[in-house]
């Protein structure tokens, strides 16, 4: 390790990445450290420009620890989550120069330096948006560029996985699935591109945020109620799985909707719209609401569908 002024320098890099909003929603984890989901989920990234997370990430020989700012305020990095993001990016880091500051670092050195970490939310925080969705993605792979990881997105989104499950879903644009995998060390529960952004152009999704109050409940403790105490969990991991009939189910309204009965008209004249339609409308169903705020929205969406005819 060499710079100019030993001990003087500041390497820094930043990024921004998007939250996503499941279509099949992953709900429940067979392994907690890991975060290993008990099915598979798919969904849609959005757009960065309205709903995303933007971290630097600064290194220095100076820095005596590894610190993190979120939303202007310290936050600790001792959790077991951001501890694994670290140390799996650190495992992959490469050597890497800047020619204009006099800097080199090389790939063994990484283990002896900290970084300094800010991030930020264009949205409210812990409110039921998926902040760490966003927060975590962009954590790993702004810590990823820094220290020139050569991993690809697949292996990112493991990566990012272990810091926020879904978190490895926003490493893509577009539709997105998250495949449970089947390894004990989780080495096959990754992240894949159904379609990209540009697929379906005119789609536009609305939130309404009624609350930016941190929930009452978090989706960790929710997630481990359900896995401990539902007896109707393991019928809802077996829907998901059937729901895979087709490589890509999005695209196939009858390969989900058959499952469920008998396939609306709707969906059939509408392809690729209906199957989404279809998909949303059945996970909604099968979802109950987080908490109090989300009871008055839920009940008006559902009246809405019915008296639409929706599945």
């Amino acid at each position: 390790m060499a710079a100019a002024e030993e001990g003087q320098w500041v390497l820094m890099a930043t990024g921004r990445s998007p939250t996503n909003i499941a279509v099949i929603k992953y709900w429940g984890k067979r392994d907690e450290a890991l975060i290993l989901p008990v099915n598979d989920s798919i969904s849609v990234t959005l757009d960065p420009d309205h709903l995303s997370a933007t971290t630097t990430v600064a290194v220095s020989p100076s820095f005596p620890s590894d610190r993190m700012w979120l939303n202007g305020k310290e936050i600790s990095l001792s959790g077991g989550r951001f501890q694994s993001c670290l140390r799996e990016i650190r495992k992959r880091a490469q050597d890497v120069e800047d020619e204009k500051k006099g800097i080199r670092i090389k790939k063994e050195d990484w283990g002896k330096l900290h970084v300094h970490i800010a991030s930020y939310n264009n949205f409210p925080t812990a409110a039921g948006l998926a902040s760490s969705v966003a927060g975590l993605v962009c954590f790993v792979f702004t810590l990823g560029n820094l220290m020139n990881v050569k991993e690809d997105y697949g292996e990112l989104s493991s990566i990012a996985r272990q810091g926020s499950g879904s978190a490895c879903r926003s490493i893509y644009g577009g539709f997105v699935k998250w495949c449970m995998g089947k390894n004990n060390d989780g080495s096959d529960s990754i992240a894949v591109q159904l379609a990209d952004e540009a697929h379906w152009n005119d789609l536009v999704i609305i939130i309404a945020v009624v609350s930016s109050k941190q929930k009452e409940t978090s989706s960790t403790s929710g997630m481990r109620d359900s896995v401990e105490t539902s007896p109707l969990l393991q019928y809802r991991a077996q829907w998901a799985a059937e729901a895979e009939t087709c490589n890509y189910p999005i695209y196939k309204c009858e390969g989900v909707c058959y499952k469920r009965g008998k396939c609306n008209a709707c969906c059939k004249q509408l392809g690729f719209l209906g199957g989404m339609l279809c998909l949303c409308c059945h996970e909604d169903d099968d979802q109950p609401p987080p908490s109090s705020t989300h009871l008055p929205v839920a009940a008006i969406d559902h009246d809405h569908d019915h008296a639409a005819d929706m599945p």
